[in-house]
């Protein structure tokens, strides 16, 4: 202005959030609201009124658009105000080089940095630090923005300073002006934004008027590589071998630990060793053809490892194994050695003991097996090879029990025996377990555990003499009374794991059944909705049975399930042909089957199935097949539920492929609208399903039978080829799971056919495991594919979703939504998230507007966008493609700017 002591009626406008409150401090002018623009008009006395409004404009975070001067006599606006102008273009502070230069080296320094000032009661003590300042280290560290930590209380922001003593020290700091220093001090805080941090520091506070300086490092790191050497450094220390390092090429020690100085007889304190030439030192201890071994070892540079005598006096030696490892400095040359002494005279002479015994294990004719701790085999004598089948190359590395088979004893007897492995205790008894070829071995067993010096239990030995022949008539008059009461343990022992799939628990009880000594076959078959009969798991002792997943012929599948409906059958091979077929479908060389079916609901639902191949159990499998009845509902009570689920997938999965080939589904679109100007800016695609069903359900049994894919493509390619028929120039908002932009190829194929831009709306119901792999999915699309987020405030998981996928659009939750002209809560969330979306650089989409009352508090609270039934609910195309041509183009055009504003915004 020209004179600085006029007076005269100004306008000045801004750009932000102003609530009653805020404009409360323009007490002198009055304010005109459009949008999100506000100006403010009123008489100013001269140019320092002026500049006072302007310094109140940038200490509340407006952003100032435009100030004129307006003439009292015409109304009519002047040019600008030159400085307001330069006031416009300039930072809201401008600060001088030097403090400019200050501020960019404390926001360049990698340490975080900060400034807290004094907050004192009426009677000056210290009960509070206001932050001043925080570099962006300090920032990143607390995983704040600059406007968020400038004024914040630090106790508010930081609760274990009290606890942690860093409160007191920092008040002490400013009133005594004694520096505080802490060095590797462990800190853990739970921020007031909710951020969790935890590590070792070094911490320094200084003075600074009445304020406290404060620079902190994180050590974490550091203090752990500390602790990893001590631990090693103790491990070296303690350990039970000699260890030394030698320099190169004179072989002085450079370190020698007590075991080599102590330990191997030598008896002297380590730090006397330290200096000697290494050789010199083990003249006479060590035989003159090893130390010259040694000698020619470190004149070639390479490792070497030998054994030799290590003489201690004319009475005691060692034998020791020596192995020496060359160390290379960082150039890659000699810089010396690591040898390593350790005593290997127990172990010697316990391998010839060893050797000793081993003729007499050798010739024994009862078998011999000796497992490890984890009862394990580690070896067998020939006898066990003779006895039981098994070459040695086979069971060695296998338990008893997984060589051998279950075992027919009383289940006392069976704890009794494993209770002694466990406890190391001596064990006599008689087991009996199967050969490889199939036929019983009936064993007299003595366990006895193997000790180490320490006592502690590093094995067993088990001797066991041959009764088969003893126990087989005995075993012959029980086998019948105990068959009923093994398969019932057998299939108690199969129960499945918790969160095990219908074929795991199949295959469990299985696994369990085939394992006693009558059965030689066991699966789960189920009956299928299309009549089939398929192999859900099985178990076989001997032979190539066929692959679980397979079906049965049709022939033979429907015997199955005609004999299954009245209930348990059982047959022998040679007198049903019927079966016989069933019977080398299922395993050859079976000669007796037993079919317990699987009941709910009074249907069968599939049939237990077991056989044997020994031609003395064949007649009272089938004698006993009313038994099957018992164990087969056991089997239902865990399989039953599994069966009938996966017959409805079926069925579930027939009727979407159904859907899928007749197209029994349509899209309808919803507009969206630009609050301000009330003009549709785009449309959702919603789809509709002919048999009334609600969408989200029809796309959830489709993913949970593998059919999500075909069906959310197919009604993408409905909406996008139905959407050319909308007016040109609107957008089109399609939902889109994140599952299915895994193969973002496919989607293109469809998306490609859009005649306008498109907005992908990600569901918020999806878990996302890669977001950066979605986000280049999204990018391989084209150009004119943006990303909207759904059901903004309705949970945690979208908030995942805006942070990591940087949307172009963000969606309000219409719980948000409703009712937010009245809710005060509501109002203070949607401003939140407008803030966010500015910071984000995408704009909003409140969704579920209804009332007049709520479009004008959304648009007053800065959201762009609307959508609801105040605007238009979900129509067929035909609704809105009877729009006029020229709002086509105006459309168009309003499109192209608003997509040129949201790319601007996003760069700024």
């Amino acid at each position: 202005m020209d004179d600085p002591h006029d007076s005269g009626r100004y306008e000045i406008r801004v750009r932000g959030l102003l609530s009653d409150t805020l404009l409360g401090a323009f007490p002198e002018l009055h304010a005109r609201r459009r949008n999100r623009v506000t100006s403010l008009v009123g008489e100013l006395p001269d140019q320092a009124a002026l500049h006072g409004v302007l310094a109140r404009v940038e200490a509340l975070g407006l952003e100032l658009v435009d100030v004129r001067r307006i003439s009292p006599r015409s109304g009519a606006p002047s040019e600008p105000d030159a400085e307001a102008r330069t006031r416009r273009r300039r930072p809201r502070t401008a600060p001088s080089a030097s403090e400019g230069l200050l501020r960019g080296s404390l926001e360049s320094l990698t340490d975080p940095f900060g400034v807290a000032s004094a907050v004192r009661d009426k009677a000056g003590n210290i009960t509070d630090h206001r932050i001043d300042y925080f570099n962006l280290a300090a920032r990143i560290w607390a995983g704040v923005s600059e406007e968020q930590i400038i004024g914040a209380s630090a106790r508010m922001v930081y609760p274990a300073l009290g606890p942690s003593g860093l409160f007191d020290a920092f008040s002490r700091v400013i009133e005594t002006g004694e520096p505080f220093v802490r060095t590797a001090f462990e800190y853990a805080d739970v921020l007031a934004n909710g951020r969790a941090v935890r590590g070792h520091y070094d911490l320094q506070a200084l003075k600074f008027g009445d304020r406290v300086i404060v620079i902190w490092r994180d050590v974490t790191e550091r203090e752990a590589v500390l602790r990893e050497r001590e631990r090693l450094s103790s491990i070296v220390e303690e350990s039970p071998d000699g260890i030394l390092t030698t320099d190169f090429p004179e072989l002085r020690i450079t370190y020698v630990n007590p075991a080599f100085a102590g330990d191997l007889g030598l008896d002297v304190e380590p730090s006397s060793l330290l200096g000697q030439p290494v050789l010199e030192l083990v003249d006479g201890i060590l035989d003159a053809n090893t130390v010259a071994t040694l000698w020619e070892v470190a004149s070639s540079g390479k490792p070497w490892l030998g054994e030799a005598e290590w003489r201690i006096s004319e009475e005691r030696s060692h034998r020791v194994e020596i192995r020496t490892t060359p160390r290379l400095a960082a150039d890659g040359t000699l810089e010396g050695y690591l040898v390593v002494v350790r005593d290997v005279t127990s172990l010697r002479e316990a391998e010839g003991h060893l050797a000793r015994l081993a003729p007499v294990v050798e010739h024994a004719l009862d078998f011999i097996i000796v497992t490890d701790r984890d009862g394990r085999i580690e070896s067998v004598n020939p006898a066990f090879e003779r006895l039981t089948g098994y070459p040695a190359e086979e069971v060695l590395g296998r338990t008893v029990s997984s060589v051998l088979g279950s075992r027919v004893e009383s289940r006392e007897a069976e704890r009794s025996l494993d209770g002694a492995r466990r406890r190391g205790d001596v064990w006599t008894g008689n087991v009996a377990g199967r050969r490889k070829d199939g036929s019983l071995l009936a064993v007299g067993l003595s366990l006895a555990p193997i000790r180490n010096a320490a006592g502690e239990l590093i094995g067993t030995v088990e001797i066991g003499r041959d009764r088969s022949r003893e126990l087989e008539v005995e075993a012959e008059h029980e086998r019948e009374s105990q068959i009923r009461t093994v398969l019932a343990q057998g299939l108690g022992n199969g129960n499945p794991a918790p969160g095990a799939t219908l074929e795991q628990a199949a295959q469990a009880i299985c696994d369990a059944l085939v394992v006693l000594p009558f059965i030689d076959m066991a699966a789960i078959e189920a009956f299928t909705h299309a009549d089939d009969v398929e192999i859900l798991a099985l178990a076989a002792t001997a032979g190539e049975p066929p692959i679980a997943g397979t079906t049965l012929d049709p022939a033979t599948a429907a015997i199955v399930r005609e004999r299954s409906a009245g209930g348990p059958w059982a047959h022998l091979v040679a007198s049903d042909p019927a079966a016989a077929g069933i019977l080398v479908t299922v395993e050859p060389g079976l000669r007796a089957i037993a079919y317990g079916p699987i009941v709910r609901g009074g249907q069968a639902l599939g049939a237990l199935v077991i056989g044997t191949v020994d031609d003395r159990v064949a007649p009272m499998l089938v004698e006993q097949q009313p038994g099957v009845a018992s164990f087969s509902a056991t089997a239902g009570a865990l399989l039953a539920e599994g069966l009938q689920t996966r017959r409805r997938k079926d069925a579930l999965r027939e009727e979407i492929r159904a859907t899928l080939a007749s197209g029994a589904f349509r899209p309808v679109f919803q507009p969206i609208v630009d609050l301000e100007t009330r003009e549709i800016v785009g449309y959702e695609a919603l789809t509709r399903f002919d048999s009334g069903q609600r969408a989200d359900l029809c796309f959830a049994d489709a993913w949970s039978v593998d059919l999500g894919v075909e069906l959310e493509l197919a009604t993408l390619a409905c909406a996008v080829a139905v959407g050319s028929r909308l007016p040109a120039g609107r957008w089109l908002d399609l939902n889109i799971s994140p599952r299915l932009l895994a193969d973002p190829r496919r989607v293109a194929d469809v998306l490609h056919a859009a005649d306008r831009p498109l907005v992908l709306e990600i569901t918020e119901h999806d878990k996302i495991e890669d977001y950066p792999a979605v986000r280049e999915a999204v990018r391989a699309l084209g150009k004119d594919v943006r990303i909207a987020v759904d059901d903004a405030g309705a949970g945690v998981a979208n908030f995942g979703h805006i942070i990591e996928l940087h949307p172009d659009f963000v969606k309000l939750d219409l719980g948000l939504v409703r009712r937010v002209n009245a809710n005060m809560g509501r109002q203070a969330m949607v401003v939140g998230m407008r803030h966010f979306s500015r910071s984000a650089g995408c704009r909003l989409v409140a969704e579920g507007v209804e009332t007049v009352a709520e479009a004008r508090t959304l648009d007053e609270l800065g959201v762009e966008f609307g959508q609801g039934f105040l605007f238009g609910g979900p129509e067929p195309v035909e609704k809105w493609a009877v729009r006029r041509s020229h709002d086509a183009e105006e459309g168009q055009l309003m499109l192209s700017n608003l997509l040129e504003d949201q790319t601007d915004e996003g760069a700024s």
